[in-house]
């Protein structure tokens, strides 16, 4: 994945944008039950409760795949 990304190496990991191109999951990972076709994937991690005053969000990752 490293040769694919900017991916941190070492901590601390700076804020930032960080993406994955053009890498590929062996296909026998993937669920028989998903169909082809686009996919969108979100997380988001946070520490405290969420939307009160102690609110702090500390990783969001969005993933998009296609299926064929």
């Amino acid at each position: 994945m490293l040769k694919h990304g900017n991916f941190a190496t070492s901590c601390p990991i700076q804020r930032g944008y960080y993406y994955l191109h053009n890498w590929g999951l062996d296909t026998s990972l993937v669920p028989s039950f998903l169909y082809m076709g686009d996919y969108q994937l979100g997380l988001r991690l946070y520490y405290g409760k969420y939307k009160k005053n102690d609110y702090a969000p500390i990783l969001e990752c969005i993933m998009q795949t296609l299926l064929v």
